[in-house]
């Protein structure tokens, strides 16, 4: 019998080694993503509560949802309870702010969603408010580093004062070479960066030429920056005395003005707008933040970068803070000092093939990979955090912008290649480089870099284009924009005055139809005069048909003169002409536009200007 029940006690033993302990049944699929995430330090007062779940929800089953939102110093918070149009994020929004300094606990009880019963979590609310750093003192820091290596001469008042259809005070642009003709038009917004205050601002289109296609002035002030085409039919650009970005439609119209959610201030550096209609961009937000484990202040301000996801009404559907992903102590910047610490610096972000997010981190000198369902980091490419190995003595890069996954799968990126300290033989370059994503290996395969070198320290962007040409803009020196052909040749060069930079410059296919008529300006000399007109965006006029009469009732068809730059003239006589219009046509020879009717002062038409109808556009 002993021997017997030790037979069992060994097998009893033996069983529970071979088989696996019990699991409890869990609920799928589990929440993927929560923000505030769970033990999130220094949120935001005004930040909203999100939760999303794998598989898409019912607005009758959110609406059985209750949250139980609690500050530890505020009590209980009241709100609303959404569900965004992913139909997977539903979010939370408290009637009123969270306490400084407390803690918040959020608990959901649900009926009918078992993923959401009972989930539960913790977040703390920022301990103080620190300002926010003006975005245009954040720029001049940026480029102040470079400026004693840069020409100090004053921008000229304008270079188009010949067209008389243009403001006089265009920036002048010069093509200095065109051994391409690369379909598209260059999109720049140059400013003064050697003040904080350009009197002439504007975003412009320009052709193969130099010549505006698309001009839109700003006034005076800081800056404008970051015009480009983000959607077909969609243009957008970033304006300092708004604090926004601006979305225009083909007739130039403003369709939107982007801010941030949750109480945070929109960045310029990167502006993205989906198919969805959703819209993607950073957000330089200063906290509290002890640095001194780093050498540096007790109470030291940092500078963290947040990204966020807009729905088409405004709702935050995803949001990552790059505190809760990035070591500080991976930064090339300085951590010391009173003033607000830019430890990362981000500058753009596009949209991977597979759905996720790729960040470039400028203080970081790295660019990283995250999941934009869950916010996790899938990797990080250069700097200190790096996880690849350069290839082939492939080099690496420094500072970088504008990182762009190609057709081809291989990353492009404008490497401003700063060092610390500055070199005096450093330069910049837009860099190829492609990534066993797997085996974590990375090879540059082509660079594109002029001769003789240009060193961009701030700003800059690099494009791929339809026809295999790459497109570098230069950022906080000149020339603004040069192309290159597949063989790293340079085929077009645009270029300014100094000290007139541009942050980005890329060039885009475009067709713009104008709501405002045709610009006609007669200019008369004796019993002459000149018609100059031109359509400032309209991009699909072939022609223009000139009208001319005694009266604004017998205008009749004088000539058709085809449209070959900005601005086309035309010379008539006075003797029996005393008013004329130009109408634009498409190839087609459809009527796409009428100029008003304009008067012609010359000897034989002013003494009689006093008795003149109404003019009009008809």
């Amino acid at each position: 019998m002993r021997q017997l029940f030790g037979c069992i006690c060994i097998l009893i033993v033996v069983l529970s080694f071979s088989f696996p302990p019990r699991q409890p049944a869990q609920a799928a699929p589990l929440v993927e993503y929560r923000n505030p995430a769970p033990f999130s330090k220094a949120v935001n007062p005004t930040n909203t509560i999100a939760i999303r779940l794998g598989p898409s929800l019912s607005k009758a089953a959110v609406a059985t949802l209750e949250f139980q939102v609690v500050g530890s110093r505020s009590g209980l918070h009241p709100g609303e309870v959404v569900l965004a149009e992913d139909q997977r994020t539903v979010i939370f929004k408290p009637t009123s702010p969270f306490a400084l300094g407390e803690t918040v606990r959020v608990a959901i009880k649900s009926s009918d969603i078992a993923e959401l019963d009972q989930q539960t979590w913790s977040f703390e609310v920022v301990e103080r408010l620190v300002e926010q750093t003006d975005q245009v003192k954040r720029l001049q820091a940026e480029l102040a580093t470079d400026r004693t290596n840069q020409p100090q001469s004053e921008q000229p008042s304008g270079g188009n004062q010949t067209l008389r259809t243009l403001p006089f005070n265009l920036p002048p642009l010069t093509v200095t070479l065109t051994i391409s003709n690369t379909p598209g038009y260059i999109f720049v917004s140059p400013f003064r960066w050697q003040s904080n205050y350009t009197p002439n601002r504007y975003i412009l289109m320009v052709d193969n030429t130099g010549t505006p296609i698309y001009h839109q002035g700003g006034g005076p002030g800081n800056f404008l920056l970051d015009f480009r085409k983000v959607a077909e039919n969609r243009l957008t650009y970033y304006d300092s005395l708004t604090f926004r970005y601006h979305v225009l439609n083909e007739h130039y119209q403003e369709v939107g003005r982007y801010q941030a959610g949750n109480g945070y201030q929109i960045d310029y550096h990167e502006f993205l707008l989906q198919p969805n209609g959703h819209a993607i961009f950073m957000i330089y937000a200063n906290i509290p933040y002890d640095l001194s484990p780093y050498g540096g202040e007790a109470n030291a301000t940092l500078t963290e970068l947040v990204l966020q996801e807009l729905d088409t009404v405004g709702n935050v559907i995803f949001q990552w803070r790059s505190i809760e992903h990035i070591p500080v102590y991976d930064t090339s910047h300085s951590l010391l000092g009173t003033a607000p610490v830019d430890y990362i610096h981000g500058n753009a972000i596009d949209v991977d093939t597979d759905g996720n997010w790729l960040i470039s981190s400028r203080h970081t000198d790295e660019i990283t990979k995250i999941n934009r369902q869950t916010g996790a980091v899938i990797w990080r490419f250069g700097g200190e955090g790096n996880q690849f190995q350069f290839l082939e003595n492939s080099p690496r890069f420094f500072h970088q912008h504008d990182i762009r996954r190609l057709e081809n799968g291989n990353l492009l990126l404008f490497n401003n290649w700063n060092s610390l300290p500055p070199a005096a033989d450093a330069f910049s370059m837009a860099m190829e480089y492609q990534l066993d994503e797997t085996r974590k290996t990375a090879r540059l395969v082509q660079s594109f870099r002029t001769n003789p070198d240009q060193y961009g320290i701030a700003m800059g962007s690099a494009q791929r284009l339809s026809n295999g040409n790459t497109g570098v803009g230069w950022g906080s020196t000149r020339p603004l924009y040069t192309e290159f052909n597949p063989q790293g040749e340079p085929v077009f060069e645009l270029t300014t005055a100094a000290p007139m930079v541009s942050y980005r410059a890329k060039r885009f296919e475009w067709e713009g139809e104008p709501l405002w008529p045709p610009t006609l300006v007669p200019e008369s000399n004796g019993n002459t005069t000149t018609l100059y007109y031109s359509w400032n965006g309209a991009t699909k006029v072939a022609d223009y048909q000139v009208y001319t009469g005694a009266t604004t009732a017998t205008l009749s068809l004088q000539n058709t003169t085809p449209k070959t730059s900005f601005e086309t003239s035309t010379l008539v006589t006075n003797s029996d002409h005393c008013f004329a219009q130009v109408r634009a046509r498409d190839s087609q020879g459809t009527v796409l536009g009428s100029s008003p009717i304009a008067f012609l002062a010359s000897d034989t038409c002013t003494p009689n200007r006093m008795y003149l109808p109404a003019l009009t556009t008809e």
